[in-house]
């Protein structure tokens, strides 16, 4: 039996980040905005390792500051959008609307430990290669040095970290109400992945199946 050790509400936080994270790089891969595209792989850096620190087993000293301090230093040198959409994908404010939870979390539904930590895996995995589109920002002021990067392979990387995006961005969700989500339909769904990351998806789903 696998063993949870951040508190419900940590979770709950994180989870809200992550499906807001997911969303906003699922809708930059249907734009021509260079700069999204290259701030969701800033984003998924940042968050790569916290799906492992949710899924220790020690209580204390899991959380990344680099994660908590991110906001504030997007807000002190990264232009308005980016600092605005930043604060807004980290803020708590709207995390139990972001779920679907009520206030006092009386329909709080967690996956079971060992569920969740399979997809927790899962997330890690997918940040990993969603963040390669940080490499087209040139510097730490990504926003400044995009277009000097930018080629046709590139545009084709940010539809497909926006499909992987899009594959997951309704799990963080499914994963506080896990009564009501068929698991079995997500796994089996019939849908293409780019051939670039098909073998990838797929071990991403053999992966939760192995675990089911």
């Amino acid at each position: 039996m696998r063993v949870i050790a951040a508190s419900n509400a940590e979770i709950v936080h994180y989870l809200a980040v992550f499906r807001r994270t997911f969303r906003y790089i699922a809708e930059a891969g249907d734009s021509e905005d260079r700069v999204a595209h290259v701030f969701g792989g800033e984003l998924a850096n940042v968050l790569h390792n916290m799906p492992g620190y949710l899924r220790r087993t020690e209580p204390d000293g899991w959380l990344d500051g680099r994660v908590t301090d991110f906001p504030a230093k997007m807000r002190a040198s990264a232009p308005e959008p980016i600092a605005t959409e930043c604060a807004r994908i980290f803020a708590s404010d709207d995390d139990l609307n972001e779920l679907g939870l009520t206030a006092d979390l009386s329909n709080l539904d967690l996956a079971p430990p060992d569920r969740l930590h399979a997809y927790l895996g899962v997330f890690r995995d997918a940040f990993i290669t969603l963040r390669g589109m940080r490499n087209y920002g040139g510097n730490d002021k990504f926003w400044l040095g995009v277009d000097a990067e930018w080629s046709n392979a590139v545009t084709e990387l940010a539809r497909i970290t926006a499909w992987i995006a899009r594959r997951l961005q309704d799990v963080p969700r499914h994963l506080v109400q896990w009564s009501v989500f068929d698991e079995q339909a997500f796994l089996s769904a019939d849908c293409e992945p780019p051939s670039r990351i098909a073998g990838l998806f797929q071990q991403m789903m053999a992966d939760l199946q192995g675990t089911g």
